[in-house]
Formats: structure tokens, sequence, C-alpha cells
């Protein structure tokens, strides 16, 4: 009884402070806050980092600000002050600069905060940009003397947090008075007595902090007591569903709010790594169960449903779809053929597939039916022979006789550039029959291996403990070093990178996802041009416009359903 006056009693309260603060908001004087920018940028100390960033208006000489660089710091702190919005920054080196190292840029204040990492897909004058292992490198052309890019912001990151001045927080405040003596007026003395008095003080806490916590992300945006950071995980957040959807829709709006509510809680990470440190510090038991399953020797898997159900066997082709991929699948391989270009299909395992002994004995008891890409393997085989190229079973065989070599990284799902090296070598085995004139693989004595670690584990971002969970990369280059230049062609949605070899023959177009970042330099190696499409789909017309030798589809098993979709596009 006491709790229920207790709460009946809070949800009156808040609703005529929502009631009173939307009564003044005539009064109230919100505007733009301050939007902070802060790079991460390595060049000599002599030298300056200016930014222009466009609020609505376009970039202009008026709004721009200049810092000197520091090479002990690496950050570079502007604060820009109650902009409208944040559509555009120019990031511009100092004029006579010859090269620099950019390693990150986070931009604070706006309602989204925006994490960039990545430089190689921006619009540039007088630049080139590299990635390397740890950032990318800034070249100026020697023509050049106004060198710059562009970052172009997202429209969701782009809008600036309000800024509540202190005759609107003194208005605000005012209302939770007014709201405090309605409440002692209207409710009866006695239930106030009953609550304040013989309601348990520890009851009370918790209410209350319940209700502080769940109100946080709306008393946050006005008071500001706590800067978000932003966030980490490799997913689109959940946007804030329409209202009106309320009205057609209830159980839609309600679930999309409350996986908003989710994500955009302003403490989310912390109790995230908090959760994360006392769980898997101590218990070595997963904080997410059903993103993350902890196995032996401490390998971190993803609990995709798909991924589990497909490695234990639940989750089968039937015949009836293996035809229907089959016809998909020699439906392009007519059309590439067509046009005297070879074709090659690569589907790189899953972790799960090649680190099975170390998947919980749960899991690996329920293994049962062959997995998909076994399927697809059978299948493939059976039907048109030599253009399936089975880079899985190498990889397992390779795992099991060098169980010391990681081919896949701990904390991540990808396989690491040793697993791609050993891919690649199986790519290029098979090319090389087909065509001798592009050379075999690199050999193990012919590449040169450098170990580092690196912050972007994506199942340790996951719960947010990359920090200290940092994953183990290796960076493998020929010892005889080629030259080879790279190009960026595409957009966000569409990245395309273009390396150019002049040692190299012939040309490659190659249709990938996100396994093939690990072998680009291999496989430049060894043709003139290197076309690689961040797309599943094999597009008529990039293949007429760069009319390439050989066509690779790399299409990994975890996306392995990807092969029944639209295959050829104009």
């Amino acid at each position: 009884m006491r709790l229920k006056y207790f709460l009946g009693v809070s949800v009156i309260g808040f609703l005529f402070v929502y009631l009173l603060i939307f009564a003044c908001r005539r009064l109230l004087v919100i505007k733009e806050g301050n939007v902070k920018i802060t790079i991460k940028y390595k060049a000599r100390k002599t030298e300056d980092l200016s930014i222009y960033w466009d609020d609505g208006s376009n970039l202009s000489q008026d709004k721009h600000k200049t810092k000197a660089t520091d090479t002990l710091t690496h950050d570079y702190v502007f604060e820009i002050r109650q902009p409208k919005t944040i559509t555009k920054l120019r990031i511009d080196p100092y004029d006579t600069f010859s090269s620099a190292i950019i390693y990150n840029v986070t931009i604070s204040g706006t309602k989204i905060p925006y994490n960039i990492n990545r430089f190689d897909t921006f619009q540039t004058s007088g630049l080139t940009i590299i990635k390397l292992s740890l950032g990318y490198l800034l070249l100026r052309n020697p023509t050049n003397f106004d060198p710059w890019f562009i970052i172009n912001i997202p429209a969701k990151n782009a809008e600036v947090y309000p800024c509540y001045s202190f005759k609107d927080k003194a208005i605000i405040v005012l209302c939770f008075i007014l709201t405090f003596f309605f409440l002692f007026i209207v409710v009866k003395r006695k239930i106030w007595f009953h609550i304040l008095y013989e309601t348990p003080f520890v009851t009370q806490a918790l209410i209350a902090g319940f209700i502080f916590i769940i109100t946080s992300y709306w008393t946050n945006s006005i008071f500001e007591y706590y800067t978000p950071p932003p966030s980490i995980e490799n997913r689109k957040l959940t946007q804030k569903p329409n209202i009106d959807t309320l009205r057609y829709k209830p159980e839609y709006y309600f679930d999309t709010y409350a996986s908003w509510f989710s994500d955009y809680f302003p403490f989310r990470q912390k109790i995230v790594h908090y959760n994360s440190v006392l769980k898997v510090g101590l218990f070595d038991v997963s904080p997410m169960p059903n993103e993350l399953i902890i196995g032996d020797n401490f390998e971190f898997f993803t609990a995709n449903s798909f991924v589990q159900d497909d490695f234990t066997g639940k989750k089968i082709f039937s015949e009836n779809e293996l035809n229907v991929m089959d016809w998909a699948i020699e439906t392009k391989r007519t059309y590439i053929k067509a046009h005297h270009i070879d074709f090659y299909l690569m589907i790189p395992p899953a972790k799960q597939t090649v680190y099975h002994k170390q998947m919980p004995n749960l899991f690996q008891a329920q293994e049962g039916n062959l997995k998909l890409w076994q399927q697809v393997r059978n299948r493939l085989q059976l039907d048109t022979g030599n253009f399936y190229i089975d880079v899985a079973d190498s990889l397992i065989d390779y795992y099991a006789t060098h169980p010391e070599k990681r081919v896949f990284y701990q904390y991540d799902i990808h396989w690491s550039e040793w697993g791609a090296f050993k891919g690649y070598q199986v790519l290029m085995n098979r090319i090389y029959k087909d065509h001798p004139e592009y050379g075999k693989p690199l050999r193990e004595d012919e590449i040169k291996v450098d170990t580092f670690y690196d912050d972007q584990a994506d199942l340790a971002k996951l719960i947010v403990l990359n920090q200290k969970l940092k994953r183990e990369k290796y960076l493998i280059t020929p010892i005889i070093k080629d030259s080879i230049t790279e190009t960026f062609a595409g957009d966000k949605r569409i990245p395309i990178f273009i390396d150019h070899n002049p040692a190299g023959k012939g040309t490659i177009l190659v249709f990938r996802d996100s396994y093939s970042e690990e072998w680009r330099n291999l496989i430049a190696h060894h043709f003139k041009e290197s076309i690689f499409i961040w797309d599943y789909h094999i597009d008529t017309k990039t293949i007429e416009k760069y009319k390439p030798d050989i066509v690779l589809q790399e299409n990994s098993e975890m996306l392995i359903l990807y092969l029944f979709e639209k295959l050829i596009t104009d």
C-alpha cells in the first residue's frame, strides 16, 4: 500500500511538472550549445592545423579556427560556440606541410556525438590519403599550397544539443517547487505522513533512484550533468519512433521507443562497461549472452541466432532453396563468361567453423546436420566444379596443424591478417592454374609480419571492454616492396578502392564484404589494377566500366544468405 501511494504521488508530481514547463515554454530562451571538435593528429611542432565549419550557411572564411600542433599531445581541441548546426567540417593542414598522420576526429556537443576514424572516403584537395595500420597518412601534393579535406556530417549527428540558460533552469526549478506545494495542498496530509515517515528509507531511495534513472535522458538534456561518450558499437542505433505510429501500430511504437531509450540512455556505456568488468573480470561469463558467447581459452564468439543455428545444424537449406541459389549463381556466372571474363566464388568461414573446439560444450553437443557453407560447397562442386574456391576446409586443416597461428582475432568475429593470408594463398593458387601470368601466391618466407594492438575488436566493443581487451593484429607485407598506389572511387554507401601496381598484370574486380579488408594489399601484388567494391551484388555497369579479366565474389559464411539476393543490377 505504501509503495502504491509513493508511486501514485510521484506520477502525479512529474505530470504536473511537465504541464508547468509546457505552459512556461514561451518564457524559455533555449539556444544552441557549444560544439567541441577533438582531432588526434600528429605533425611538426611548427605547423598549424585549421578547421572550417558549415552551420547551415555554407563554409566561409568567417567560420574557422586555427591551433598550433604539438607532437607531445596529439589532441587538438576546437570549441565552436553556439552554431545552428554542423553539417560539414573542413580540416586544413598547414599550407607548406609535407606529411602528417590523422587518427581520429570526435564531434561532441551534438545530440548524437560523431566519431570519425576513417578518412579515405571524403572530398580532398591537394592531398593523398593512405591507410596505415594505426591511422591515415596525409601527403601534400607538391604543386598544391592549400591542401584540405571535407567531412560530411550525417543529418542525425549534425543537430546541436540544446543549451539552457540560467533563466531556463531557474524556471524549471520553480516548476518543481510549485509542484511540491501543489501536491502538499491537494494530497491529504495523512498520505504525505504515510509516505514520508512510514515508508522505509531504503524503499524511498530505490524508488527515487529508479525515477531519476528513467528520466535521466530528459533531465540531462536540461541540466547537462553528464556528457555521454560517442557510441562505439558497430551497428545503427534505433531512431525515435514517430508519435503518429502510436495510432495504428501501438506495439511497434512502444517496442521501438524502448529500443531508442535503451540506445540513448545517457549512462548506457558506463553501465555496460562496469557490468562487463564484473561478469567478465570476476566470473568469465558473458554480460550479454544473447549477443556474445565466451568459449574455451577466453575466445569470443558472436551469439547471433542465425550463426548459432547454422553451427549446430538447426538451419539447413531445402532442396528448393539450393536450386534457387544454384540458379542465381549460374545466372551471373553465365553473364560474366559471356563477356570473356573468368568468375570465382569464395566463402571465408565464420570463426565458429574454424575454432569449433573452443565453442562451449553445449553447442558442440548439438552439432548435427551439414553447415550451410558445406551444403553450398557440395552443390556447387557437384554441378559446376572449379569456379568455387574452398577456403574453409583449407583454413580448418591449417589451424588444426598450426594451432599456434591465430587465424581469427580473439575478441572479434573476423579472421586476422594471418587467416586472410592463408585464404589469399588458396585463392591465388586456384587462379594460377588458369592464369599462370599472374604468378604464384607469396610464400611465408616472402612476407614480413609485424604485430601490434588496437582497440577496434568488434565483440569487445560490444561490451565496452575494447580498451582492455585489445585486438592483436598483424601487418603482412611482401619483403619485395610493391609500388602500389590506391585511389578511392566510391562513397560511404558503397566504398570502392582501386589499387594500381605497375609491376602487375591484368585487372581483377572484387565484389566483397569486410573480410577482404585484410588482404587487399596481397591481391594487389599480382594485378596491374585491383578494384575492391564493398557490395554483394554484381553490377553490369561496373563490369562494363572497368572491363576486368577476373571477377571474384567474396561472401563470408555469416552472410551466406546474400547468395539468394538480387545478383545482377543494371
